[in-house]
């Protein structure tokens, strides 16, 4: 899991309760400590692995030689490489971030597309018919969203917050109070 903000946290969750190991990557010690209260079982913070293909490496070796699947939650060159070159052969990496195209779109090592046989797929979410179990699984406390709310913020306070979201973020979700 490449990114660990509100989307990345869910997912992280989600595949915990499902049974998986989860290795979590982000930049934030704050989002880092949030998914692994949300069950990932490595996290991995980015910033203090240097070096060309070192997050990769770090989550082949958590994974015992790469991992079944992959997910970016961000959408960054950065990011999307290390979910791909962090796989196994035939492997699958599911895109779910993209950042602004002004800041560039990320390139695909197709190379290693090929060479392992991997799966690419883009995701805008969860298919409705899916809602169902979700549900049933918030129902039983097995899933807990609440705990991915980290902050509530006042309807006059969104303006600032949408204007920071190219920005680190803190992890989490933020909670919008009506007026």
């Amino acid at each position: 899991m490449h990114g660990c903000g509100g989307v990345g946290l869910s997912a992280v969750m989600i595949a915990a309760a499902c049974g998986a190991q989860v290795v979590a990557v982000d930049i934030a010690p704050g989002a880092l400590e949030l998914a692994r209260r949300c069950g990932a079982t490595v996290c991995l913070d980015a910033r203090a692995l240097a070096g060309p293909g070192a997050v990769a490496a770090a989550v082949r070796d958590a994974t015992d030689g790469g991992a079944h699947l992959s997910l970016d939650t961000l959408g960054s060159h950065a990011t999307c490489a290390a979910s791909i070159e962090s796989l196994r052969r035939r492997g699958r990496h599911v895109q779910v971030g993209l950042l602004p195209a002004a800041q560039g779109r990320p390139a695909l090592p197709m190379d290693l597309v090929i060479a392992y046989e991997l799966e690419l797929r883009g995701s805008h979410g969860m298919a409705a018919h899916a809602y169902p179990e979700l549900l049933r699984l918030v129902t039983a406390g097995v899933l807990r969203p609440a705990e991915l709310v980290t902050r509530t913020i006042d309807l006059a306070e969104v303006p600032d917050a949408l204007a920071a979201m190219d920005g680190p973020a803190p992890g989490g979700m933020c909670l919008i109070r009506p007026a």
